[in-house]
């Protein structure tokens, strides 16, 4: 250290007078001690909460950071992610602090009875699948600065929850056509069946610092709940429509004909509360001609019931509480059964597809649904406000083959508070990703490593994806700190790009005003037209047109505000600091005597030694 810094030698220092004119470099040897204690605590501070997790960045391949701080391989697993999230006991944060007591306050406020005693029961069980599946949304997204997450980004991870879980999509939770960041969860529909002091619950923890991973989970638990109680709300009135008392055990054929009126209405979206027996059994009785696919919706709903008829302790009877528990099944199943139609779908647009481009041409598609395809019908009013029509060019209308699919047109079953759609097959290519990274943000050199690995349905992998592609991704990052939020409007246009057939086309908020058709209906407005039909079916275009590409809008829409990653390390590190750096500076405090004290020994034993040429100290100073 003495070398380095240009000091003599304790040895040196005991040999010859020190002068004054040399000794200015113990200053520098302090000022340099200093700075190096001041850049140790600087570069690693305490920290004793999750404040570190805002982001949660990945770079470079090396080394990621998750979205609950933790640092880990590049290849972090789910399971590693699930731990991340929600700590290794599945219990975030401490008694009073965090959101882990948020179902308790809600089930409190409820206040005692069995309805509360059942909402208690079936929420407590559904808590553990809940945890595994919001796990990789909540890493891939970013935390604010009290560790949590802002309800904006509440609203994102409840909503990609219920999709991908159930094809469920619940009213005000789907961003469709609204910003990114300006929705709560607090907006579904179906929290207005709460009553009006257990919302504030909820909604006294939202607006203050947000929630954190458990909070969330009691959310979605406490959703889900919702929506099965309004589901066995309306089979009660199938019940009294059938002048059935919920009292009276019925058999396993009754039970059907129950389940087949609930799912007639279901399908159709009717209100019980605003119709009789006679227009229940009328809808019931055309259901083949409103869907194809009705005896397939027989058949499924069946099996379900022939399955819960062999678990029951009264074989042959059920309860009214053994069909609502069926119905409940089938609820959760029916979104991923009906996928095998979304799928039809696909089958048959994509032969007509325009070069590669995830889009079908509007005389095309209308030529489909003249030729008996009774679903490509929409008319171009109704595409547009859909999100389903690409109007890049005026002269060329086409339909965006993904959005179409996953549209409000082919919702096959819709209630006042959520309605069953196709699931996007970008779904699982994001949760891969999320899965992958574990992080709300990732490099783009990283993104394009895995992208480039990933197959879907319709594009093959390994693949080397396109300068544009490759241009674009960079783009993002360079707009956003050098990383790219996962959970962004742009990515998602991204992702789009790379997999046209499979991602939707994120329109930038307020361009759509998508409707399911009852709604639209419901408007006054015509939903398909015949005659324009015919008539764009007639047009004719050249077979060799230049290729024209999906749009690329350059506007980022993110779900919640993005901070750079924190590198500072968890909290355990605190005390280990204070000690290497109390270390460091007694270490440097000792250094610094014992210099001074050579300094001075050296001062008194060059006032007593002869100079050199014989001459005395005492002649010397005479002199």
């Amino acid at each position: 250290v003495e070398a380095r810094a240009g000091l003599p030698s304790s040895k040196q220092l005991s040999t010859r007078r020190v002068s004054p004119q040399r000794y200015p470099l113990t200053s520098g040897f302090m000022m340099r001690a200093f700075a190096s204690i001041a850049i140790l605590l600087v570069l690693a501070p305490a920290r004793g909460d999750e404040a570190g997790s805002i982001v949660g960045a990945r770079g470079g391949g090396k080394t990621l950071v998750s979205a609950a701080g933790t640092a880990g391989a590049s290849d972090l697993s789910f399971a590693d992610a699930t731990v991340a999230v929600f700590g290794g006991t599945g219990i975030e944060g401490t008694a009073g602090s965090s959101d882990a007591d948020l179902l308790d306050e809600i089930i409190a406020a409820m206040g005692p009875g069995k309805d509360t005693d059942f909402f208690q029961q079936r929420t407590t069980e559904h808590l553990p699948d809940t945890r595994m599946s919001l796990a990789p949304i909540l890493a891939a997204l970013p935390r604010n600065a009290e560790g949590k997450f802002d309800r904006s980004a509440v609203r994102y991870a409840l909503h990609h929850y219920f999709l991908r879980s159930y094809a469920w999509r619940l009213q005000g939770l789907d961003p469709v056509a609204s910003l990114w960041n300006s929705s709560s969860p607090s907006a579904a529909q179906v929290f207005h069946r709460l009553p009006v002091n257990v919302r504030d619950v909820i909604e006294k923890r939202l607006s203050s610092s947000g929630l954190d991973s458990n909070g969330v989970v009691a959310l979605a638990v406490t959703l889900w709940r919702l929506i099965h109680n309004e589901g066995t709300n309306r089979l009660r009135l199938v019940y009294k429509l059938a002048n059935t008392p919920e009292q009276e055990p019925i058999s396993e054929s009754d039970a059907q004909v129950k389940v087949d009126l609930y799912m007639a209405a279901y399908i159709s979206g009717l209100d019980l509360t605003k119709i009789d027996q006679s227009k229940l059994m009328r809808y019931y009785r055309r259901m083949d001609k409103a869907t194809s696919k009705w005896h397939e919706v027989q058949a499924f709903t069946r099996s379900n019931v022939k399955a819960a008829g062999a678990r029951s302790a009264t074989p042959g009877l059920f309860e009214f509480h053994d069909v609502a528990r069926i119905v409940e099944t089938i609820e959760e199943r029916f979104g991923h059964w009906q996928m095998t139609e979304c799928n039809e779908f696909k089958e048959a647009l994509v032969p007509m597809e325009d070069q590669g481009t995830g889009r079908v041409r509007i005389g095309d598609f209308y030529k489909a649904g003249l030729n008996e395809r009774w679903q490509f019908s929409e008319s171009v009013e109704y595409l547009r406000d859909l999100g389903a029509l690409d109007e890049t060019s005026p002269g060329n209308k086409r339909v965006i083959i993904v959005n179409y699919i996953t549209g409000a047109s082919n919702c096959f079953g819709t209630t006042k508070y959520h309605e069953v759609c196709c699931i996007s097959e970008c779904e699982s290519l994001l949760a891969h990703l999320e899965r992958q990274f574990a992080a709300p943000s990732v490099s783009p050199e990283d993104i394009a490593t895995v992208v480039a690995a990933m197959p879907s349905a319709t594009v093959p992998a390994p693949r080397t994806l396109s300068n544009v592609l490759l241009h674009r991704l960079q783009v993002i990052a360079a707009n956003n700190g050098g990383l790219v939020p996962l959970a962004g409007r742009l990515f998602a246009q991204w992702m789009h790009h790379a997999y046209p057939r499979e991602c939707p086309y994120p329109h930038p908020a307020n361009t759509t005003k998508p409707m399911n058709p009852f709604a639209w209906k419901a408007s006054g407005a015509s939903i398909s037209s015949k005659k324009e039909m015919q008539e764009l079916a007639g047009r004719t275009h050249r077979k060799q047109e230049p290729v024209q590409m999906a749009p690329w809008v350059a506007k980022e829409e993110l779900p919640a505000s993005y901070v750079a990653a924190d590198p500072r390390p968890p909290a355990f590190w605190a005390p280990i600091q204070f000690v290497v750096a109390v270390a460091s500076f007694s270490v440097v405090l000792f250094r610094l005597a014992r210099l001074v004290c050579h300094a001075a020994c050296g001062l008194r034993g060059s006032s007593r030694s002869p100079r050199k040429g014989g001459e005395s100290g005492r002649a010397h100073f005479a002199v």
